[in-house]
């Protein structure tokens, strides 16, 4: 999985973060299932940001879960 950030920007919305990764918002919510939340967690908190670091860490996390 690539990551692109914008250069200079310290958080991403949920879609921006679904972007800088390549994949759809359904796809990042389901990364986000798999690797860090509960589902009840998940529609509960409607205004998440997430930061580059937090990104990498999904990353990681997702090509680990795929081999």
């Amino acid at each position: 999985m690539k990551i692109r950030l914008q250069a200079g920007k310290l958080d991403y919305t949920e879609n921006e973060a679904a972007h800088a990764l390549g994949i759809s918002t359904g796809q990042f919510r389901s990364l986000l299932l798999r690797h860090l939340l509960q589902r009840q967690m998940l529609t509960r908190v409607r205004l998440t940001r997430f930061r580059p670091t937090d990104l990498l860490l999904l990353s990681v996390l997702e090509q680990k879960h795929n081999r």
